[in-house]
């Protein structure tokens, strides 16, 4: 559920920062069918409703792609830090604790990261 709040989270972020133009295909053959549109009323009708169905799209799921692929790749997971990775040795520090707390943050069997 976790990965769910957070795609739901970055997804509007994406959506922002990744505009459909970027990442939406044209079709090869769009400029002939429009030709052909403005001489054929019964292609022009179907052009039509094919135009509005592609403006319906809004390509969510390329845009939250790209976004991680320019903003947050791949190649720099590994680089992450677990966010309290250096307050054990920080609070041992000032508060002259000589335990090892090590375990605290320690990567456990059950825990999954990128």
């Amino acid at each position: 559920m976790g990965y769910y709040l957070l795609i739901s989270a970055i997804e509007p972020v994406a959506t922002s920062a990744i505009k459909r133009k970027a990442v939406a295909p044209k079709h090869e053959l769009l400029d002939q069918w429009k030709e052909f549109a403005k001489t054929n009323t019964d292609l022009k009708d179907l052009f039509d409703a094919y135009q509005q169905a592609e403006s319906n799209n809004k390509y969510i799921g390329k845009r939250f792609v790209e976004f991680v692929m320019k903003y947050c790749p791949p190649n720099n997971w590994y680089e992450l830090e677990h966010p309290e990775e250096n307050s054990i040795s920080y609070t041992s520090e000032i508060s002259g604790d000589l335990h090892d707390w090590s375990w605290v943050t320690k990567k456990q069997w059950y825990e999954i990261y990128p």
